[in-house]
C-alpha cells in the first residue's frame, strides 16, 4: 500500500499560537494513520529553527523554492496555511498551489481567514482575481467556518472542493504547571489579573488595549495585564506603555509554551481578544473552555458568551472589561464553553484522501 506523503506548509511551535498548534495536532495524527508529514517552517520560530527531524525551516526565497521542488520530487501532495492578511503569505501558498497543479498533485489549501479580512473577500480588483487563481490552483480546500465556505463559493468555487472541518479540536494538556518565576511574581502581586495574546500590530490594535488598562487601573489599583505572545517589544510599544504609566502594570512575557499559556489563562479575571479580523479564534475558545470570561473585538462569529466591544474604540473596550470586572462572579458563571465538533479525524481523512488521489 503507498504511504501517503505530505509536506505542510505553515507555522510550527515554537512560537505557541493556534495555528502552529494546529500543524502540529496534524501532523502528529497523520503519523499515526500511517502517513508521512514534515512541515516547512515559515513562520516566525522560523529563523532560530535548526532542521530537525519532521520539520525544516524557510531561510529565504530561493531556499523555500529549493525545498519545494525538492519535496515534490519526492511525492510530496503539498498542504499550505494561508489567510486573507498577508499578502506574503499568499506568495507562499501560490507558489506551492502552482507547483503542485502543474507537476500533477493538487495541492490542499488550509484557509485560515475568518469571514473578513484585509484581502479577502474581494468582489472586484485585484485581490479579488489573486485569490481566485489560488482557489481554483488547489485540489482541494479546508476551511474553518461555513461563513467562510460560502464566501470561497462565490469565487466561481465548487462547493464539493471546499470543506468546513478545519479542526481546532487540539490535546488538553494537564494544568496547573510552572510558570516562568517572573510571571508566577507578577500574577501574584496583581489582582484583577487581565491576559491578553497580542501581537504588536496594527489589527490587534495595542494602542486601544493599553489605553483602556490604564483606565481599569485608575478604578482597580492592583490590576495588571500580563501579555502572552510577542518575543521583542519594539520603541513605539515601549513609549505607548510609558505614556499610560504602566510600566508596573503590564508584564509582557513573550511566548509560552502551551501548558503554561493554558495555566495563564485558567488564572485570569477576564481573557482579552483585541485582534479585528479574527477567523475562529483558538485562545477564545480555550479561555472559554476553562470557565474565564472572555473580552473581545466584535467580528461577527465570536462563539456564545464572548462579551464584545465594537472597535476600535478604546471607551467601548473599557466598559465591557468594567462590566466583568465589577460582576465577575456572575459573569463567571454565565461562561459557556464552546460546542466543538471534534473534525480533526475528518480533516485527516480529508488530507489522505487528497493525497492518495481519491478526491479532487
Amino acid at each position: 500500500m503507498k504511504v501517503a506523503k505530505i509536506l505542510q506548509i505553515g507555522n510550527f511551535p515554537p512560537p505557541i499560537c493556534g495555528w502552529a498548534i494546529h500543524t502540529q495536532a496534524v501532523q502528529h495524527a497523520l503519523h499515526q494513520r500511517g502517513a508521512v508529514c514534515t512541515v516547512l517552517d515559515i513562520g516566525p520560530g522560523r529563523r532560530l529553527r535548526q532542521e530537525e527531524p519532521g520539520c525544516t525551516p524557510m531561510r529565504g526565497a530561493f531556499d523555500y523554492l529549493f525545498k519545494l521542488i525538492s519535496y515534490r520530487l519526492r511525492g510530496y501532495t503539498f498542504e499550505p496555511h494561508v489567510n486573507g492578511d498577508s499578502w506574503k503569505g499568499y506568495l507562499l501558498a501560490l507558489a506551492a498551489v502552482l507547483l503542485g497543479r502543474f507537476t500533477g498533485k493538487p495541492a490542499i489549501l488550509m484557509f485560515h481567514a475568518g469571514p473578513q479580512q484585509q484581502y479577502f473577500p474581494r468582489k472586484k480588483g485585484l485581490w479579488s482575481v489573486a485569490f481566485k487563481l489560488l482557489f481554483a490552483a488547489s485540489g482541494a480546500i479546508v476551511c474553518n467556518l461555513e461563513s467562510v465556505k460560502c464566501e470561497i463559493e462565490k469565487y466561481g468555487v465548487p462547493k464539493t472542493k471546499i470543506h468546513a472541518v478545519f479542526s481546532v479540536d487540539y490535546p488538553q494538556e494537564k494544568i496547573p504547571v510552572p510558570l516562568p518565576e517572573a510571571t508566577e511574581q507578577f500574577l501574584e502581586d496583581h489582582e484583577p489579573r487581565l491576559f491578553s495574546y497580542t501581537l504588536f500590530r496594527p489589527e490587534f490594535t495595542p494602542e486601544v488595549l493599553f489605553e483602556a488598562v490604564a483606565q481599569i487601573c485608575q478604578e482597580f489599583p492592583r490590576a495588571g495585564l500580563l501579555i502572552a505572545g510577542p518575543r521583542e517589544v519594539p520603541p513605539d510599544i515601549t513609549n505607548l506603555i510609558k505614556h499610560w504609566g504602566l510600566e508596573s502594570k503590564v508584564l509582557i512575557s513573550g511566548n509560552l509554551a502551551h501548558d503554561q499559556f493554558l495555566t495563564a489563562i485558567q488564572r485570569s479575571d477576564v481573557f482579552i481578544r483585541t485582534h479585528l479580523r479574527d477567523g475562529l479564534c483558538a485562545s477564545v475558545i480555550e479561555a472559554l473552555s476553562l470557565g474565564v470570561p472572555v473580552v473581545a473585538a466584535e467580528d461577527g462569529i465570536r462563539p456564545p458568551s464572548v462579551i464584545t466591544y465594537h472597535p476600535p474604540e478604546a471607551p467601548m473596550l473599557l466598559a465591557k472589561l468594567q462590566q466583568v470586572l465589577k460582576s465577575s462572579d456572575e459573569l463567571h458563571s454565565r461562561v459557556q464553553p464552546p460546542k466543538l465538533d471534534g473534525n480533526l479525524d475528518t480533516e485527516i481523512s480529508l488530507l489522505l484522501s487528497v493525497a492518495n488521489g481519491e478526491t479532487r
